[in-house]
């Protein structure tokens, strides 16, 4: 899987740009707010039709400008595919597959990535809504039925709230609530499933990853923990039970405004040698153990598709010492597409062969220094 060009029109910084890629590692190098992430951005749009890094569309939308264009050309095993997306300000978004308008969650399962960024090193000590969605993030990807699962369920769960708001203010019955519980635990049911089954594999995989970073000085392992559940990892018959808890929390949620149980709560706890890596791990014990779970994301993603991903590093190699570079270098030499960030040139890629990309003010240049567009 490659993307071989992306063009970008008052997208961000960028008033108009196209650049080509080959297969192999691309470094765009510059200084610090000069466009490097808004080139990650636009690549990773094209995976889940939407930003990493906003959830409105109009904040990509160059300044002082009413559009803009972004479009991706990439290479899977099936085929090559053109994305094109056209964001207008107070306007619905335009998303054409090759040529063919489509829906944003159609686009999904075409062109997969592996994202790491500094903010993942946190993944292990950070707050449960990181873990959740960066397994989320994995899953959607090579299943697309999980996402439709995920935005129902997130509806679903929105239109709850709002119930018991309602209900709060004298506006609805509670009785009305059977139905929504009705509706929301087979969709629970379904996440939670998923979840523990690719957490499982996946942590088999970074498993081994990590037992070979550490020359076998540590294990590695994860539990989903459900919260409801007091942290037990499996419940049987789960839609009779969450309807259950949801039952018994009702007056708790309707108080709160909110529906304190359900898979937007649940949590991961990450093991290093059999030991909760948030309380016990050092920070650099944690950091190889995110290194290890995102290298096994590539894995466990080739394994799923038949393919590897590409892998987009923003900003990260500077945050990884020596040992950890030299590690993720081995595991996705001659595999991966791999986009790199950085504000200088990076130690220790010769063998992967770079090609550089110089970024000023929105413009790109290519090593010689001759403008790219």
């Amino acid at each position: 899987m490659n993307v071989t060009q992306i063009k970008l029109k008052n997208f961000r910084n960028y008033r108009e740009a196209v650049i080509d890629f080959v297969p192999g590692v691309q470094v765009f190098v510059g200084k610090n707010a000069q466009g490097k992430t808004n080139l990650l951005e636009a690549i990773f749009f094209a995976v889940l039709s939407k930003s990493f890094r906003t959830s409105v569309d109009e904040e990509m939308i160059g300044w002082e400008t009413e559009e803009s264009r972004l479009t991706v050309l990439f290479q899977n095993r099936i085929a090559g595919h053109n994305l094109q997306f056209l964001l207008k300000k107070g306007e619905k978004r335009e998303n054409l597959l090759n040529g063919q308008p489509v829906k944003k969650r159609d686009v999904i399962g075409y062109l997969n990535a592996v994202l790491f960024s500094p903010e993942d090193l946190l993944l292990v000590k950070g707050a449960p809504t990181g873990r959740r969605k960066f397994l989320d993030l994995e899953i959607s990807q090579t299943q697309p039925a999980y996402y439709r699962t995920l935005l129902k369920y997130q509806r679903a769960l929105f239109q709850r709230n709002v119930l018991l708001k309602q209900i709060q203010e004298g506006q609805a019955k509670r009785a009305v609530l059977d139905l929504w519980d009705e509706q929301i635990s087979p969709l629970a049911e379904q996440l939670v499933r998923e979840r523990q089954r690719n957490i499982g594999r996946l942590t088999e995989i970074a498993g081994r990853i990590h037992e070979k970073i550490t020359a076998g000085r540590e294990s590695f392992s994860a539990n989903y923990c459900i919260y409801a559940a007091a942290g037990r990892e499996t419940v049987s018959d789960y839609p009779t039970w969450y309807k259950e808890e949801l039952k018994k929390s009702r007056e708790k949620d309707i108080r709160r405004g909110t529906t304190e149980f359900g898979p937007h709560k649940d949590d991961i706890i990450f093991l290093i040698n059999s030991r909760d890596g948030k309380s016990f791990a050092s920070q650099g014990q944690q950091r190889t153990a995110v290194l290890s779970l995102k290298l096994a994301e590539i894995e466990l993603m080739h394994e799923i598709i038949g393919e590897y991903p590409i892998l987009l590093l923003d900003d990260v190699m500077s945050e990884l010492d020596e040992k950890r570079r030299l590690n993720l270098i081995e595991e996705i030499n001659g595999k991966v597409q791999t986009f790199i960030t950085g504000t200088e040139r990076i130690q220790g890629l010769g063998e992967l062969k770079p090609t550089y990309y110089w970024i000023d003010s929105g413009a790109v240049f290519t090593e010689d220094g001759s403008l790219d567009q």
